[in-house]
C-alpha cells in the first residue's frame, strides 16, 4: 500500500495547447489518474511550477489555459493538494474549484516558493493584486474582455469572471478562496498521519 501518489507536471508547453489532441501530458495524466486505486492510495498530490491560484500581481490568473483544461481531471480524480512554486511567497487556499469554495470536492492549493531566491520575494513592496488592482494596467479590462498576458509563452486564454461584480477583472479584496498568504522566507513539510489525516507545517 502506498499512502501517497505524487504526480509532477509541466506548466509550460510552448506551441502545445493544454488539453488538445497533441497534448501528450494531458493524455498521460488521464491514464495515470484512471489507474489510481484510492482505497490503496488515499492521498493524491499534484505538483507543477506555475500556480493556478495566486494573488501575486505578476502571476494572477496567469495560467488559465492549463487550469481550464486540467482542473476538471484533478477534481474528478479527487486530488487532495496541489503544490506550486514560481511566486516567491507563501499562499494557501481553502478547497477550491473554478475560483469557488462551493465545490464539495475542491482542491487545496499551496504556493510555497519562498525558500529563497536572488530575485527577492514576491508581492513586495507594492502588495498583492487586490491591493494594487487600481494601478495595474492588467486589471483595467472589463468583465467581458479576454486578456492575453505577454508573459505567457502559450498566450493563455486568461479571462475569468470576477467573484466581486463591479470591480473589473481583478479583485479589490482578498479572494474568498484564499485562506492565508505571507511574504516571508520559509519552506514546509507535509506528514501523512493516516489515510484521512495529513499535517502541513510551514
Amino acid at each position: 500500500m502506498s499512502t501517497c501518489l505524487q504526480i509532477f507536471l509541466t506548466s509550460f508547453q510552448p506551441l502545445v495547447k493544454f488539453g488538445s489532441d497533441n497534448d501528450i501530458q494531458f493524455k498521460w495524466l488521464k491514464q495515470q489518474l484512471a489507474a489510481v486505486d484510492r482505497s490503496k492510495t488515499p492521498w493524491l498530490i499534484v505538483n507543477f511550477h506555475f500556480p493556478w491560484y495566486t494573488t501575486d500581481p505578476n502571476s494572477y490568473k496567469g495560467n488559465e489555459c492549463m487550469r481550464q483544461a486540467y482542473e476538471p481531471l484533478l477534481l474528478e480524480a479527487g486530488a487532495d493538494i496541489v503544490f506550486n512554486g514560481h511566486v516567491h511567497a507563501y499562499e494557501r487556499s481553502y478547497p477550491v474549484a473554478n475560483y469557488s469554495r462551493s465545490e464539495p470536492c475542491g482542491i487545496v492549493h499551496i504556493v510555497v516558493g519562498s525558500a529563497g531566491n536572488d530575485e527577492g520575494l514576491s508581492a513586495t513592496p507594492d502588495g498583492w493584486i487586490d491591493q494594487v488592482y487600481h494601478k495595474t494596467a492588467y486589471c483595467t479590462g472589463c468583465a467581458e474582455q479576454r486578456q492575453f498576458p505577454d508573459y505567457q509563452p502559450q498566450r493563455c486564454f486568461s479571462f475569468q469572471p470576477n467573484e466581486n461584480p463591479g470591480t473589473g477583472y481583478c479583485p479589490d479584496k482578498m479572494p474568498s478562496w484564499l485562506a492565508f498568504r505571507d511574504t516571508g522566507f520559509g519552506s514546509g513539510t507535509i506528514t501523512f498521519k493516516s489515510s484521512t489525516e495529513a499535517v502541513w507545517e510551514l
